[in-house]
């Protein structure tokens, strides 16, 4: 099941400039957090990973709760 806004946050970091794969320098930064706390959040499989990279949709999942 989506959750809540999904769809309204991916378009909100759309128009924020996020690519559809981000650095983790990019993520963490339209995130809000730190290098080292998105290590966490990944480790902790809140936060996705593909082929060194993170999407969007996961980014948005994140910030979505």
């Amino acid at each position: 099941m989506e959750k809540a806004y999904y769809r309204e946050m991916l378009f909100f970091l759309k128009e924020q400039g996020c690519p559809m794969m981000s650095t983790r320098g990019q993520a963490s930064k339209f995130l809000g957090i730190c290098q080292q706390n998105l290590r966490k959040e990944i480790a902790r499989g809140r936060i996705k990973v593909c082929e060194d990279k993170i999407p969007i949709g996961s980014l948005a999942s994140y910030l979505c709760g």
